[in-house]
């Protein structure tokens, strides 16, 4: 979701990037924006081959030929680069049926970074649920702030076969954590400056669960979607 080593802000990054630096100390902040980020390449190496993409923060390095350590990590990791903003499609196929069967169900995903949220749960989650005012999705994911905080929520929905159907689809919104320790002893951090309250450390899970339903003589497929902290 972005921020992945805490490196430069925005603010930070005009002066870095400041093209009155001499081309010496340009390559000795790029060679510290390379290592960084193959160092935290190596800590998640498991994660290689099983990750969707990599989002961009607005935490990072930025190099002489305009690309980001967000965009590297990606690279080193063989996946995608989203952005800091993303639609997702996932698609699950039935392979159990045979071959030839068409059938698929999809999981949408609409992800950002993050913005704005206070220090109360009310108030981080509002940017995440005033996503579904932008995108129609399943799932809506925002990172940014070092919260975590879960919601499901229900729609009701009309479906087409032989006759209209009345069902639900359920809608997660979750701010997505952190890994970032910010109160250790003899430790500079800027959570401490500001006197910010310390992270609940680690990640959301979401379960996708293959479900099958018979009502009415109505045969139905779907994704069951359930997120916890």
């Amino acid at each position: 979701m972005g921020d992945y080593d805490d490196l430069a802000s925005t603010s930070e990054r005009f002066i870095l990037n400041n093209e009155i630096l001499h081309d010496s100390t340009i390559q000795t902040l790029e060679g510290l924006y390379l290592n960084n980020t193959i160092r935290f390449a190596r800590d998640i190496e498991f994660m290689k081959g099983r990750l969707i993409g990599l989002l961009g923060g607005n935490h990072f390095g930025r190099f002489s030929n305009n690309t980001t350590t967000d965009q590297k990590l990606a690279e080193l990791m063989g996946c995608a680069y989203l952005g800091v903003c993303s639609f997702v499609r996932l698609s699950f196929v039935n392979i159990a049926r045979g071959e030839g069967h068409t059938g698929s169900h999809c999981v949408d995903l609409f992800l950002h970074h993050g913005k704005g949220g206070g220090g109360t749960a009310g108030a981080s989650m509002n940017p995440v649920m005033k996503m579904a005012e932008t995108a129609d999705a399943d799932i809506y994911l925002m990172g940014d702030n070092h919260q975590k905080g879960v919601l499901h929520k229900e729609k009701l929905r009309l479906t087409s076969g032989k006759q209209l159907n009345l069902s639900h689809r359920k809608q997660v919104f979750a701010r997505t954590g952190s890994y970032l320790k910010g109160y250790e002893p003899n430790t500079i951090s800027y959570i401490v400056d500001a006197l910010l309250p310390p992270s609940d450390l680690g990640s959301i899970k979401i379960e996708l669960t293959p479900r099958r339903s018979q009502k009415d003589g109505q045969d139905r497929e779907y994704i069951d979607i359930h997120a916890s902290i």
